[in-house]
């Protein structure tokens, strides 16, 4: 069946995604769903949201009860063709099928299909965002007529005492908070006297927490604070560490819990998730660190345990000394443990840029790096192209910030670069943040007096807002220090402004691409792509601490006259450009290419070896 692509606009692009002139059917499309988890025998092509029960797959667990964690919605464009957007609110995952190939479609139909999709996933998440509202009221209510614990089968078999669940026909309840909003409940977790958990069917689940050993008011003055996975296992740990323990209910969720309570929290966090066999607690765990500052990864030892397989097994004193001496979590990985395929590596830009990572284009002044960073991100919207001679890789959403130009000045940009209007028919779009527009500064890095350096509540702001971009795969920041409110040239001020970079990029699973500007030394010919790298300016960790960093230079003045007499262009120091990957954390293309400019566009010099260079 069809592996179909998490995008709409990737459709004709996708290799899995070919019919060979054979349409397929709704009984392909419940096919496929049911493949995917959804229990699911009719289709409901009303085309209002409908919502259905979801089965057991190696990745979660079936709904129980009452529970109803699938959706779908069904179009049809009224030609004989459908398209179906479906998921699972419990995961967040989420899928598309269509009868057929996407690319079949003339462009004003492939940009009403976009519309009309659009607007009922809009009508998706209004409906799901109102059933949780309703849904958590409902769980506030029971809540307050709930039993307070004596004693439960359940408790003793995981050797752990009650703290803050309550008690309904024999099940334990677990509050559900919002990470977000306080201590308002969202949900509620039930637990049978065996282990069974459900949760309140249409509850909001992702990114919400229960909190042991501190009451919400008191989040300015943690000094330390442990995250776990699971009721058993916060009650364990905190009985272990007497430290404040924090509560998510799946891994995968841990993301946002932990960036949601960093805005109001500057603890040292400890992720103590699951080491499971699968390897999503560790993963998880990792990417979590690799977003939010102040954060120490601290799974179990033994693989396929939890801190409470630890306390049970091994005691309380075993869990303590795995979460406060062991430093290493040194038994997690061996190379014996690494028995599969490596997962391939996915590329924004072919060979350049890698998707989902951030990394800095550095430039000096007048090189034209808003330009180029413009044109990618309108490249990216049409999925396809080239950058730097490279092939654009990713079809999505992109957005453009920038700290320098109004939107007048980008409107004339994007008219030099899109002189045909091709961007009115893509099917993704360039979103534009002029701070010239905002009529204030836009700080996301910032020292002071009170708080030291941190990272804002702007940008926690910022980082929050893009959730309303679907599909988006580009981020763009220009230039760097107009977004940081501490020197540039202070490392740990370069690293932190790269965890919130990465944090971007972690958690919408896009690249994220700063503009950086050289020092003089880049105003003289450099041969050197190393020596490029040396004449960004500020902190080393600015470079340091980003998967890629791509560097714009100059030529020497005798090749730049043999390029522009070559091509055709009156000579000027900055028409002929040399770039290159100067930092990359992976196999990148780090070969020095030219670039000639053209009125406002950069060209890639091609066949370079037929210039005799001195």
């Amino acid at each position: 069946m069809v592996d179909i692509t998490k995008i709409w606009g990737d459709l004709d692009q996708d290799e899995n995604f070919v019919y060979k002139d054979e349409n397929k059917t709704i009984a392909d499309l419940i096919t496929q769903m049911n493949k995917d988890g959804l229990d699911v025998v009719t289709i409901d092509t009303s085309g209002s949201v409908q919502r259905v029960k979801v089965r057991a797959t190696p990745q979660t667990r079936p709904d129980t009860g009452q529970e109803k964690s699938g959706w779908y919605f069904f179009y049809d464009n009224g030609n004989g063709n459908f398209f179906c957007n479906y998921g699972n609110w419990r995961t967040g995952e989420s899928y598309k099928f269509a009868s057929k190939q996407f690319n079949e479609f003339d462009p004003g139909e492939q940009i009403k299909i976009k519309q009309e999709l659009e607007r009922r996933l809009e009508e998706a998440q209004r409906e799901r965002e109102a059933n949780q509202k309703e849904v958590a009221l409902q769980c506030q209510e029971k809540w307050e007529r709930l039993s307070e614990v004596t004693d439960h089968k359940y408790l003793d078999n995981k050797k752990i005492k009650n703290y803050g669940a309550r008690l309904a026909n024999e099940k334990l309840v677990v509050p559900l908070y919002s990470s977000n909003n306080g201590p308002q409940i969202t949900s509620l977790q039930y637990i049978d006297k065996d282990g069974n958990k459900r949760f309140t069917s249409g509850g909001l689940v992702k990114g919400s927490i229960f909190n042991v050993g501190f009451s919400f008011n008191e989040w300015d003055s943690i000094k330390k604070l442990v995250i776990v996975e699971g009721y058993a296992t916060a009650m364990s740990v905190y009985m272990a560490t007497n430290l404040p323990t924090v509560c998510v209910f799946s891994a995968n969720f841990a993301l946002e819990a932990v960036s949601n309570i960093r805005k109001y929290c500057n603890a040292e966090i400890i992720l103590a998730l699951d080491n499971d066999k699968s390897g999503v607690g560790q993963s998880q765990a990792d990417k979590v660190a690799a977003a939010v500052h102040n954060c120490r990864v601290k799974v179990p030892l033994e693989l396929g345990y939890d801190f409470n397989d630890v306390h049970i097994e091994q005691g309380l004193e075993e869990v303590k000394r795995q979460l406060t001496i062991s430093a290493f979590n040194i038994k997690a990985n061996t190379l014996r443990s690494l028995d599969s395929n490596p997962p391939q590596r996915e590329w924004l830009v072919e060979g350049l840029i890698e998707s989902s990572k951030n990394g800095v284009i550095a430039a000096i002044g007048g090189v034209g790096k808003s330009f180029i960073c413009l044109d990618l991100c309108h490249s990216v919207a049409k999925g396809n192209g080239f950058f730097m001679g490279k092939p654009i890789n990713k079809k999505g959403n992109a957005i453009y910030i920038t700290a320098e130009d109004d939107l007048a000045e980008t409107h004339r940009r994007i008219n030099a670069l899109d002189p045909g209007g091709d961007r009115f028919s893509s099917l993704y779009d360039v979103y534009i943040i002029s701070v010239p527009e905002l009529a204030r500064p836009l700080t996301l890095i910032k020292s002071d007096s009170a708080n030291g350096l941190h990272i804002t509540k702007q940008a926690y702001d910022l980082v929050d807002s893009l959730e309303s971009i679907p599909n988006l795969e580009l981020v763009v920041l220009d230039p760097i220090q107009a977004f940081v409110g501490a020197p540039t040239n202070d490392n740990e001020v370069g690293q932190l402004y790269s965890q919130l970079c990465q944090m971007i990029s972690s958690k919408y699973n896009c690249c994220t691409l700063s503009v950086h500007h050289m020092s003089k030394a880049g105003l003289v010919s450099i041969d050197d792509p190393m020596a490029a790298r040396q004449s960004i300016r500020g902190a080393s960790a600015l470079v340091d601490s980003t998967r890629f960093c791509l560097a714009l230079f100059l030529c020497d003045e005798d090749s730049g006259r043999e390029i522009c007499l070559k091509y055709g262009v009156e000579y000027d120091r900055l028409k002929v450009i040399r770039a290159a990957v100067v930092k990359a954390n992976s196999d990148a293309d780090m070969s020095v290419k030219t670039m000639i400019r053209r009125e406002n566009v950069l060209e890639m010099v091609n066949k370079e070896e037929d210039i005799k260079w001195n």
